[in-house]
């Protein structure tokens, strides 16, 4: 294949990844602070994609804390060659990093790490199969965690963890799990809050009052037997646009469950107050005719879901303020040229008055969800989650596998985290390294399961 035929399958992808339905894992965030705002958790390392050339397949993940006054960074965990770190949150209150690890053993936990020691918060016991984390929260008062894991049969899993690319039967494929959980984050008991056989969940939200947690469910709604987050590239020639996932919001008192969403494409769910919840839609026809995402606020009180009229090209990574006065997000444009054009906006609390703070086409191409300061006057972003990885990694595995430099990376990682100050714009790069994001394997096993690295790599019909 022609270098210029490769970037731009890689480009293409990209688009296609974007549009069609791993939106929800740029809900991830790729860091976390502490509760002082001086210390910035993240997985630093290398996490390969496609297995091709020397090296391929291996996965490493520390988990790490850098002081942002002076650049001294803390390993917290290291991954070795037997056990691999993914999820993590850190306690609002009193900055404690919870964090899932699995091992090729099969064993699946949750550890805590506070004052410089870690513990075992909920044992291999608790979870029957190996386990790994895609998205963690703590509630706001620091009692209680929601987690979002990726549950694989032994086969899969070693095959995963190994770096192996043996191909996936739709049997093995069908019995991989995308549940969603509530921890005890004292007395470390573990509670399913998803349903393992219906539904595939990415990604977790607290309420204010730390009483209800939502999270994103892909569901079977085209009816194939198999729940697929990613559609079929060719596929989408002829108008299928695979399945499509809803918003569940979860009680923890009552431990029931109530869909506010039909199964379209849902995502990026935060909630506003205790009363109110907004996220992110996207209808694919409309992108694919020059449309955009949708936001909506869903009123728990009275059931009723009200659509922000007027937004264009794509929306991801809803983040409220600290004080509940401003949401931040990220929106991504394009042109009929193929080019796009990422800004990072900010609204009042119900989207009123959105305007651009800054545009990053160059420097973040896919950023991660923003994190913002304590005191709210700026927030950190990201580049870390699989799809900015995705363009990099095609290009260093065919380089590697055919003796050609490949010098350019378009749409590559960026190895910094940006503070943007939401007055002025401003952008200052406080870390510079690599980090890879928790919702790694869940945007690679949505990939695998959908067939689309086997459609990528496959000779055109």
């Amino acid at each position: 294949m022609l270098k210029r035929q490769f970037a731009l399958l890689a480009s293409v992808l990209v688009v296609l990844f974007g549009a069609a339905g791993c939106l929800d894992l740029f809900s991830v965030p790729g860091i976390a602070l502490s509760p002082d705002g001086n210390q910035m958790v993240f997985l630093s390392g290398l996490g390969s994609i496609i297995t091709m050339g020397e090296g391929a397949g291996q996965t490493r993940f520390d988990l790490v804390s850098t002081n942002l006054s002076d650049s001294s960074t803390t390993t917290i965990f290291a991954s070795d060659d037997e056990t691999l770190v993914t999820a993590f949150a850190v306690n609002p209150t009193n900055g404690d990093v919870a964090f899932t690890t699995a091992a090729k053993s099969g064993a699946t936990t949750i550890q805590l790490y506070s004052g410089g020691s870690t513990r075992e918060l909920v044992s291999a016991a608790s979870f029957s199969e190996l386990g790994i984390g895609t998205m963690m929260a703590y509630s706001p008062d620091g009692s209680k965690l929601a987690l979002t894991m990726l549950i694989l049969p032994p086969e899969v899993a070693q095959n995963a963890l190994s770096g192996g690319d043996d191909k996936l039967t739709p049997e093995q494929a069908k019995a991989i799990g995308f549940v969603a959980y509530l921890v005890d984050a004292n007395a470390g008991t573990v509670t399913p809050i998803s349903n393992l056989t219906s539904e595939r969940a990415n990604t977790v939200a607290w309420n204010p009052s730390g009483t209800k947690i939502a999270y994103n469910a892909w569901v079977d709604s085209n009816g194939d037997g198999l729940i697929s987050t990613l559609p079929d590239f060719r596929g989408i020639q002829s108008g299928q646009v695979g399945d499509g996932s809803q918003i569940v919001i979860y009680d923890v008192g009552s431990g029931s469950s109530t869909v506010i969403s039909e199964a379209g494409l849902n995502f990026s769910q935060i909630f506003l107050s205790d009363d109110k919840l907004a996220f992110a839609s996207l209808d694919f026809t409309r992108v694919m005719r020059g449309g955009g995402s949708g936001l909506n606020i869903y009123d728990l009180a009275s059931g009723s879901t009200n659509t922000i009229p007027g937004m264009m090209g794509g929306v991801f990574g809803l983040s409220p303020s600290p004080d509940g006065s401003q949401i931040a997000w990220l929106q991504s444009t394009g042109d009929p040229d193929g080019e796009s054009t990422n800004a990072l906006y900010v609204s009042g609390p119900d989207f009123s008055n959105p305007r651009a703070v800054t545009t990053f086409s160059e420097e973040i191409p896919l950023p991660d969800r923003p994190v913002w300061t304590v005191d709210g006057s700026a927030v950190l972003i990201s580049v870390s989650n699989v799809l900015a990885q995705l363009p990099q990694q095609i290009s260093a595995s065919f380089s590697s596998a055919t003796g050609e430099t490949v010098v350019e990376t378009e749409g590559g990682i960026a190895p910094q985290v940006l503070r943007i100050d939401i007055a002025s714009g401003k952008i200052a790069v406080v870390y510079t390294g690599t980090i890879v994001n928790s919702s790694f394997f869940a945007g690679i096993m949505g990939m695998v399961t959908s067939g689309s690295l086997d459609q990528m790599f496959s000779e055109p019909q």
